[in-house]
């Protein structure tokens, strides 16, 4: 999706749901950096996710946890691929 961040409102409270599309069926480990830290800051990861029919991996977040600002996700497949989408969560 080029270099411009995913700009996303962040919500007061509940999920944040992350849909990102990846080519290939390994599990996948995806984390949520902060990347205004330096160096970027782990939020969270989780991995063993598959994607669905397709292609798509699901991720969710606690917005209670974030703040605005600069992030990144980052997503690695078992044969070592990666890719980083970044995003900008705002105030609604």
């Amino acid at each position: 999706r080029g270099s411009s961040a995913w700009e996303i409102p962040l919500p007061p409270r509940g999920l944040i749901q992350f849909d990102v599309h990846v080519s290939g069926g390994s599990p996948f480990r995806v984390t949520l950096l902060r990347t205004e830290d330096e160096p970027a800051k782990n939020v969270g990861s989780v991995g063993g996710l598959s994607p669905d029919a397709k292609g798509v991996v699901h991720v969710y977040a606690d917005a209670s946890w974030l703040n605005p600002g600069n992030y990144a996700l980052q997503i690695e497949s078992n044969q070592g691929e990666r890719q980083k989408i970044p995003l900008r969560l705002t105030m609604p």
